[in-house]
């Protein structure tokens, strides 16, 4: 008795390229999604980025596309280092951030890199 999977890989020798898996369920290939890369052709699954890192873009070929989450406190256009701290009047409690969250009611913080919200306390400046 034969599985799906090795029917699949005997009988059509599909290779996708680097940066793609072969679905089984669409019978085609597709794109690594975030958070994953394929450094070889013809597979079944992409690879997962190491804990804590994350791919910009749909279609990663290499592990060296895996990049570093940006940490509480910080953010970047993609969420990924290279990150900045969040301003002065704002915050970031959590990984991956895009923007940083601005302080409530008028308040500020007293530096950059606020991680939670109870560091908003001071008037705005």
């Amino acid at each position: 008795m034969f599985s799906r999977k090795s029917l699949s890989l005997s009988f059509f020798a599909v290779q996708c390229p680097v940066g793609t898996y072969f679905s089984l369920e669409h019978n085609e290939c597709e794109s690594c999604w975030l958070g994953s890369y394929q450094d070889q052709e013809g597979q079944l699954e992409c690879k997962s980025c190491p804990e804590g890192t994350s791919t910009a873009y749909l279609h990663s070929r290499s592990i060296t596309e895996c990049k570093g989450q940006c940490k509480p406190g910080s953010h970047s256009l993609n969420g990924l280092e290279i990150c900045e701290s969040c301003p002065l009047g704002h915050f970031q409690p959590g990984y991956g951030a895009r923007k940083c969250l601005v302080c409530p009611g008028g308040t500020s913080t007293v530096t950059r890199g606020a991680m939670d919200e109870t560091e908003c306390g001071g008037d705005a400046v």
